[in-house]
């Protein structure tokens, strides 16, 4: 194996690597390895690399954001307006109407022609 030898590390970046050590209950050598290791990884692109289904949903979650109108406030964004009538519905049957149909209701069931 080889032996790196590294000069003039900055104190906080140190402290940074003696931290993730700490935390992973590794040696300094082999933090320092993971580090290179996982360093060399992500600045090769296999860290930012989706697959073809993570990239087919990626671009439809795009698409999706793409169709969100503009909004002039952020905590509006992508809501839908509700429809609200102009007019209240007015009902159907007048109150002298809904008593006549109550009333023949009343006597089919009495008349047995119907059940309650």
């Amino acid at each position: 194996m080889t032996d790196l030898l590294l000069r003039d590390i900055d104190p906080a970046l140190a402290a940074r690597i003696r931290r993730v050590a700490e935390t992973n209950d590794w040696a300094m050598h082999e933090t320092i390895l993971h580090l290179i290791e996982r360093g060399l990884f992500a600045s090769e692109g296999g860290a930012l690399r989706f697959d073809g289904a993570e990239s087919d949903v990626i671009q439809s979650a795009i698409a999706a954001l793409e169709t969100v109108p503009n909004d002039p406030g952020f905590s509006l964004i992508g809501r839908v307006e509700r429809e609200i009538p102009e007019e209240p519905v007015a009902p159907t049957l007048s109150e002298l109407d809904l008593m006549r149909e109550l009333d023949e209701a009343a006597a089919r069931v009495a008349a047995g022609k119907e059940k309650r």
